[in-house]
């Protein structure tokens, strides 16, 4: 059974959609238990040259986002551990 504190987070990036200035969109968002707590939807800064590198430069981000929302649940005393489930479309991690 899924605990209400499970955090799970998603990203995806759209390596092809920007033709005009080449720079990628970046989704992100963040889930505590089924409860959407974080979401962005942005142009990467860097133009990537790949759709690997548009991906990998979308997982970071998201990641750094995971981190910061873990040291807030730290504060609450909620300690927990990641695992990172890659997709073809999209990256997941799942703490």
């Amino acid at each position: 059974k899924a605990s209400p504190f499970d955090l799970v987070a998603f990203s995806d990036s759209d390596y092809g959609g920007a033709s005009q200035d080449r720079k990628s969109t970046t989704g992100k968002s963040q889930f505590l238990g089924r409860r959407l707590i974080s979401w962005q939807c942005k142009k990467q800064t860097i133009v990537a040259t790949s759709t690997t590198e548009a991906e990998y430069v979308a997982a970071a981000s998201c990641c750094g986002q995971v981190l910061w929302i873990q040291n807030q649940l730290l504060d609450y005393g909620l300690n927990m551990s990641c695992e990172a489930l890659s997709k073809e479309i999209s990256t997941s991690i799942l703490c």
